[in-house]
């Protein structure tokens, strides 16, 4: 039953992101994408929190705890622990099942199925992934937060993300 519910949840998530598939990304964008997703895996396996971290689309997390500075803070020490403390850390990002696109103001832009390990637990879901001045970042992405996605549709207005 979780894994229904868990093919359900992505499939809800890439039905909420108005995009072509990965193959539709021109060719160098593609390229530059998965090699960014493979660097991305890597550093996770490495246990590299900040390098991790810094991956991460601040202009979201800023815009998600504008109300609680100390949110911001919080959740990057606790991302940096979490690689840096697990004894077994794994990512697997599904690039070619990607939907992804290049807004009309030029952000490429994807949501990347993927799945984690942490030590003995498991995890599936999205990651966004933007290009944005010419560094892609990467997100998790879930349907459910509504504050998320308001975040990221107001910096980045030009994405085909659509409300539940």
């Amino acid at each position: 039953m979780k894994f229904k519910t868990l093919l359900l949840s992505n499939a809800l998530a890439l039905a909420l992101f108005a995009a072509p598939a990965y193959a539709d990304l021109p060719k160098a964008l593609q390229n530059e994408l998965a090699a960014e997703v493979k660097i991305y895996e890597n550093l996770y396996q490495a246990h590299h929190g900040q390098k991790i971290f810094d991956y991460v689309e601040k202009n979201i997390l800023k815009n998600i705890a504008q109300d609680d500075p100390m949110l911001y803070r919080l959740i990057e020490s606790m991302t940096i622990a979490m690689v840096e403390n697990s004894q077994k850390l794994v990512i697997k990002m599904d690039v070619q099942n990607a939907k992804s696109d290049v807004s009309k103001d030029g952000i490429a832009y994807a949501l990347i199925p993927y799945q984690m390990t942490v030590d003995e637990m498991n995890f599936d879901g999205n990651m966004l992934a933007i290009k944005s001045n010419g560094k892609w970042t990467f997100s998790r992405f879930d349907t459910n937060n509504t504050k998320m996605l308001q975040a990221i549709k107001q910096i980045y207005p030009s994405l085909k993300l659509k409300d539940k």
